[in-house]
């Protein structure tokens, strides 16, 4: 009897020596991937398990080098605001296909860093090496910040950018109110209304004040819901600025 209790103790203690040596080892993926559409239990427990994890930042900047589960390991870091990645994320995001990068270093933005990330945006914007995702969200983030852009590159993209980029371009556009004349802005809403995709042009009645449309030229637009938008928006001049 006393050979079974002893078999069975031992062998619970074995059972759970292996279990916990289980949760131990798990890879640090698996954490990261509880950060998301999960409870908030599961993803605090995450988040504590991340920041015990032995070496993770080495961990996370072989994820980035080899591009092996380089997103999970941007979300990560934004997560737990590691400051210190910030210069992995800069030098890597070059290559960045999916935005995650970017997305990583707008988290970990801060007074110190501002300036500098801005003028890496803006350069990267001009320079039209970087992918369509990380485009937009650069785009998108110097909107945010206010940042006034060449006029030169605004007509650029609203002339010659696919459809994503025109209307990110006007999406920046709204947030810029007060950094463009009237006459700026005029223009580049001339320049937007001859896009060859009507949704573009919608965007345009929808987006900017009536002051800065020039009726004459949607009036007679090819699309009839955009006919219709020009003549209630010059009617009801509407501002929706």
């Amino acid at each position: 009897m006393r050979w079974l209790v002893f078999i069975f103790f031992g062998y619970g203690a074995v059972t759970l020596g292996a279990t916990k040596k289980a949760t131990e080892l798990r890879h640090w993926t698996e954490y990261g991937k509880r950060l998301f559409g999960e409870s908030w239990t599961v993803q605090k427990s995450s988040i504590e398990s991340l920041k015990l994890y032995p070496h993770l930042r080495a961990e996370l900047i072989q994820a980035i080098q080899s591009n092996q589960n380089r997103e999970l390991a941007a979300d990560i870091i934004a997560s737990l605001k590691l400051y210190s990645m910030m210069d992995i994320l800069v030098k890597y995001s070059k290559e960045d296909q999916t935005g995650h990068l970017y997305l990583a270093m707008n988290s970990l933005i801060t007074k110190n860093s501002r300036e500098s990330l801005i003028g890496l945006y803006a350069l990267r914007l001009k320079n039209s090496d970087a992918s369509l995702p990380a485009r937009i969200i650069m785009m998108d983030t110097l909107g945010r910040m206010k940042y006034k852009l060449e006029i030169a590159l605004i007509e650029n993209w609203l002339s010659n950018g696919n459809f994503e980029i025109q209307s990110s371009t006007l999406n920046y556009l709204r947030r810029l109110k007060g950094q463009f004349s009237n006459k700026e802005f005029k223009s580049l809403a001339s320049i937007a209304l001859a896009s060859p995709w009507y949704q573009i042009r919608l965007q345009v009645l929808y987006s900017l004040p009536y002051y800065f449309i020039d009726f004459s030229s949607c009036e007679k637009d090819k699309n009839k819901y955009v006919r219709k938008l020009c003549l209630e928006k010059k009617n009801s001049k509407e501002i929706n600025w």
